[in-house]
């Protein structure tokens, strides 16, 4: 006789054990899919916060957040107020330089040694200011802070929001673990920037694994062609029913390499936050 699928399902907190086992295993470039609504988002910073910690994790989001995400995951805020700061702080130590500039007053070159020196003790290095318009026909190097492959994928383009990831990874000692990168809504970040998404995550995912041994994950609002072939795993999330609680599907679609054992699971939203239901009746 056959064991029950169900009787086999084996959480690790509110996910499925294998996916966390696989997760924790190494590097990996996660492709997350479902309809708006069925708690994408929230599935992916619940996913966070079980392989990485707060001050280890770096998202890039096209929309603002709902209230109740902040109030279940209260560390957004203090991530979102560090990103900005490191902005900031960039832009003051390295200001774009300007053709026959008069001296600076001796107030605002203090200002600028002392955010170097802070940048010093994070990075090692000082990003490079982008060149002045007469000298912008020449290929800007990448900044000092950026990982290698990300330049070539990007071009010309300037998305920003990618740009202050890859500062804000300078910050993370080589060799800290569980190190994760969440791009939220990453078809449409594509889609604004002129990017090309599969050809992006195979050279993000390179350079994440090769400098930080961190996680790639990629939330998207619909299917990007080719994108399934690169990545490590795919999990697909659809919505069952809407009574007093929302009830949902999880299905592990891939996890590379492995045969999975449980593959879909029922999972809730209570509370603003992701949690399956190990054992109960999955459809299809």
């Amino acid at each position: 006789m056959h064991e029950p699928a169900e009787s086999r399902q084996e959480a690790a907190g509110d996910f499925p054990k294998e996916l966390i086992d696989f997760l924790k295993s190494a590097p990996r470039l996660v492709v997350v899919k479902g309809r708006p609504r069925t708690g994408k988002t929230v599935f992916c910073l619940g996913l966070s916060e079980a392989v990485s910690q707060p001050q280890n994790t770096f998202i890039v989001s096209t929309r603002a957040l709902e209230p109740e995400v902040y109030q279940a995951f209260p560390w957004l805020r203090t991530n979102e107020a560090r990103d900005k700061s490191f902005e900031v702080l960039v832009k003051i130590a390295a200001p774009p330089p300007k053709k026959d500039e008069p001296p600076k007053p001796a107030e605002e070159e203090a200002r600028i040694k002392s955010a170097r020196e802070m940048l010093q003790n994070i990075l090692g290095d000082i990003p490079r200011a982008p060149p002045p318009p007469e000298e912008e026909t020449k290929e800007a190097a990448p900044d000092l802070s950026e990982l290698a492959g990300l330049r070539g994928a990007i071009g010309d383009k300037d998305p920003r929001e990618l740009l202050r990831i890859y500062r804000g990874l300078g910050r993370v000692p080589q060799g800290t673990p569980g190190v994760l990168v969440l791009i939220d809504r990453a078809d449409r970040l594509c889609e604004k920037n002129s990017l090309d998404l599969a050809a992006l995550a195979a050279t993000m995912k390179a350079d994440l694994a090769q400098k930080h041994a961190a996680h790639l994950v990629l939330i998207l609002d619909r299917p990007v062609p080719d994108l399934d072939g690169v990545a490590d795993a795919v999990i697909i999330l659809k919505e069952i029913g809407q009574g007093m609680d929302f009830l949902g599907q999880i299905e592990l679609f891939k996890l590379d390499g492995l045969k999975i054992k449980s593959p879909r699971w029922m999972y809730n939203l209570r509370g603003g936050r992701f949690k399956v239901l190990p054992g109960m009746r999955v459809w299809g």
